[in-house]
C-alpha cells in the first residue's frame, strides 16, 4: 500500500453514486478499506519510475509493485497491466476471483 493507492481507495468508497446497490454503509466501507490497509505493507516510493501504462492513472500501482516485489496485481483492469511496458518478470496479473481460487485454503 502506497500514499496514492490509499487516497484512491479513500476516494472511491465516498462515491456515494457508485455505491448505490451496495448494502454497505459509507462507514462500513471506510472500516473496509482501513482493514484493508491493517494487513497491507506499506511501500514508500522515492522516485518515480513510470512504467507507461496505457492509463496514466494505473502507473501509480506499478511502481508500488516495482519498489515492493510484489509477486501479484489482483484487479479487475487486468489488460492494462498485462500490456505493461517495464514489470518485473514472473508478475502476476489476476483478477479478484481467480487470485481467491489461487491462494485460499481448502
Amino acid at each position: 500500500m502506497g500514499d496514492k493507492l490509499w487516497y484512491e481507495y479513500q476516494d472511491v468508497t465516498g462515491r456515494a453514486e457508485d455505491w448505490t446497490e451496495s448494502p454497505l454503509t459509507p462507514e462500513q466501507r471506510q472500516q473496509a478499506v482501513a482493514d484493508f490497509a491493517a494487513v497491507c505493507d506499506y511501500v514508500a516510493v522515492p522516485r518515480m519510475w513510470r512504467p507507461n501504462l496505457p492509463d496514466e492513472g494505473d502507473n501509480h500501482v506499478m511502481e508500488l509493485v516495482l519498489h515492493g516485489n510484489a509477486g501479484a496485481i489482483v484487479t479487475f483492469n487486468t489488460r492494462d497491466f498485462e500490456r505493461a511496458m517495464f514489470a518485473p518478470a514472473g508478475l502476476a496479473i489476476v483478477k479478484p476471483g481467480a487470485f481467491l481460487k489461487r491462494f485460499s485454503t481448502p
